[in-house]
């Protein structure tokens, strides 16, 4: 079975049709919503969605962040694969269940996400959408790493033993997708994504990559000071 994690706090005008444009997929089994202490009418619009949809359970909880959030959905998911979803972006027709594939043909995979629109982006975060759609194979992820997250985290299915042998979501200084392809990469587990634009993925004023200090230039040299010397170390000891 496939599972979705989505976690969401003050969401009301946009997790229905995040949540209704993964629920078109059948290979979907379970999505379960995480409400972050949401104080609008995002927790009523899920609620509505699931009265309608048994698929959807609505986990309502106090404000933690997106890390306890979605440690609160892993903790809730029964799925071997867990796609993400954010509550403001739209998942397009395939995401899952093609991303899924992925997976099934390569046991080395960690994780698979998708080529993605990013609807919104301008300037540096465009251009970022950009190199991010530029990676594909497992080799262009792991070649680039260390410059920047490859991997779109919403647009990703993560294979559920992969999460588990390396502990899932850790809250830590750099962002925490980021430090999760880290460690599924030191883990020995790799990456790819799937040649089409299978979800658009909204930038908004005030977002977290815009405004949390954990993405901050500082921050995401830290997460490469962490990381590259034991990757240094491994390439070194197989040459």
């Amino acid at each position: 079975m496939i599972s979705v994690a989505l976690p969401f706090r003050d969401a009301a005008g946009t997790v229905g049709a995040a949540l209704r444009s993964v629920l078109a997929e059948p290979e979907v089994g379970e999505v379960v919503a995480v409400d972050d202490g949401s104080l609008d009418a995002g927790a009523s619009v899920v609620a509505a969605i699931a009265a309608g949809d048994r698929r959807v359970r609505l986990v309502r909880g106090p404000a933690r962040g997106i890390v306890g959030a979605l440690t609160e959905a892993l903790a809730r998911c029964a799925g071997s694969y867990v796609a993400r979803m954010d509550a403001d972006d739209v998942s397009l027709p395939g995401r899952v269940r093609e991303a899924a594939a992925l997976l099934d043909r390569d046991a080395s995979l960690g994780a698979a996400g998708t080529r993605v629109a990013a609807v919104g982006a301008a300037g540096g975060m465009a251009a970022y959408a950009a190199w991010q759609n530029g990676l594909v194979t497992a080799d262009d992820h792991a070649r680039e790493l260390f410059v920047e997250a490859p991997l779109c985290h919403p647009s990703a299915v993560l294979r559920r033993a992969a999460l588990d042998a390396v502990g899932a979501y850790r809250d830590t200084a750099w962002p925490e997708d980021w430090d999760l392809w880290l460690r599924l990469d030191a883990a020995g587990w790799g990456m790819a994504k799937v040649d089409r634009e299978l979800l658009r993925w909204q930038h908004r004023e005030g977002r977290l990559t815009f405004t949390h200090a954990r993405y901050a230039w500082e921050r995401l040299m830290d997460a490469r000071a962490a990381y590259l010397p034991a990757r240094l170390a491994r390439v070194a000891a197989s040459e």
